[in-house]
């Protein structure tokens, strides 16, 4: 549910600074569970804000990844005020793939440049959330950290509007929120 709320105060926030209110946020949910993709939806409609999606299918959930050749076009050609985008959908494919895949730090990083491009192309706010993955499930933590500490360039640099990084729902003793 975390993941929830988080997407909530970027929704909230996003609605608030809308530059152009007749165009949607667009919304890349961490992966396709109700909590992540369609409730956010449903809330933001509530506050009289439209938030678009890629196709839930698209999405990844806990047996595979998200179906990125699917997600960044639809990304590249989404029209929309502002950008609700999890760093771990479009890096990994989702929370579990941020706990379990071997991609590189180098690949995944290579995979977000689709956030940038987005920024640059439209020169809306994006806000971005990033979770570091719960120990011991995790099997290369290093990566993910490593990951996070170049987001946190594009944080300074204006890139995002805002960023949140979050932990995984870590057990007691994980040094997910020590770090």
């Amino acid at each position: 549910m975390r993941f929830f709320f988080i997407v909530l105060v970027a929704l909230i926030t996003v609605s608030r600074a809308q530059q152009q209110p007749d165009l949607p946020v667009a919304l890349v949910p961490l992966d396709s569970r109700p909590a992540t993709s369609s409730l956010p939806v449903d809330v933001a409609a509530v506050g009289g804000v439209r938030v678009v999606t890629p196709a839930r299918q698209w999405l990844g959930d806990a047996t595979r990844g998200a179906q990125l050749e699917q997600l960044v076009p639809w990304l590249e050609g989404v029209d929309a005020s502002a950008l609700v985008v999890s760093l771990d959908a479009l890096a990994y494919g989702g929370l579990v793939q941020s706990r379990t895949s071997e991609l590189s730090v180098d690949d995944a990083w290579a995979r977000l440049q689709v956030v940038r491009a987005w920024r640059s192309r439209t020169g809306r706010p994006v806000y971005a959330f990033v979770t570091i993955p719960r120990h011991p499930d995790a099997t290369n933590r290093t990566r993910n950290l490593a990951l996070i500490r170049k987001v946190f360039d594009w944080a300074a640099d204006g890139t995002l509007e805002r960023l949140y990084v979050t932990w995984d729902d870590a057990l007691p003793g994980s040094p997910a929120r020590a770090r």
